[in-house]
């Protein structure tokens, strides 16, 4: 029930940057509004897919949101079992990545 609720929270979330995205775009007297419009506009989608990947996948653990890749073998194969992709901290990566 926790899931259903935070991906709940990441969509009011999404809804509010997407429109402080559109509210600073239609200043007209605002330095980078098309650039600071964009970033918004991206977190906003970003924070939307997460949203749909938490609802859509409830029953199962914290790592439904990581990203899973196969190690390739030296002849070109790949191994059957999947590790976490992590980035350049450790932490492990998201499709918002």
């Amino acid at each position: 029930m926790s899931r259903f609720v935070r991906s709940k929270r990441l969509m009011k979330n999404a809804e509010a940057a997407l429109i402080s995205s559109i509210e600073v775009y239609n200043k007209p007297t605002f330095a980078y509004r098309e650039e600071t419009f964009a970033i918004l506009a991206l977190n906003a989608w970003e924070l939307l897919l997460n949203s749909k990947l938490l609802a859509v996948n409830d029953k199962q653990t914290q790592l439904s949101l990581c990203l899973f890749c196969k190690n390739k073998l030296h002849l070109g194969n790949y191994q059957k079992k999947q590790y976490v992709k992590r980035n350049r901290t450790g932490n492990s990566m998201t499709p918002g990545d």
